[in-house]
């Protein structure tokens, strides 16, 4: 019997972010991946962030974030997003998985 794992991805949290909204955003894509995740937040379609540069920052991590939950998706068996953790200037994701 294999024992779960547990990996973590963080993203930064700028200054002035609408946390709901991020969240939200983070959790339409773990839908849209199939990775569970019960994350109580409304599935959102974009950031809207008031200064420009940290919008553009937020969608850049976003899909960096894609990119990494996708590989560990195709490298690891039974992915579940199980905690996520807002502390200052971080959001920091944590899964389970086994090995493949």
């Amino acid at each position: 019997m294999q024992n779960d794992k547990t990996a973590t991805h963080s993203v930064s949290l700028p200054p002035l972010t609408d946390v709901q909204e991020m969240l939200g955003n983070y959790k339409a894509l773990f839908d849209t991946l199939g990775c569970p995740n019960a994350m109580p937040f409304v599935a959102q379609s974009g950031f809207t962030h008031p200064i420009p540069e940290e919008n553009e920052k937020l969608t850049n991590e976003f899909f960096v974030t894609m990119m990494t939950i996708k590989q560990l998706m195709t490298s690891k068996v039974n992915v579940i997003l199980i905690d996520t953790r807002v502390t200052g200037s971080t959001v920091m994701f944590v899964f389970s998985f086994r090995e493949a």
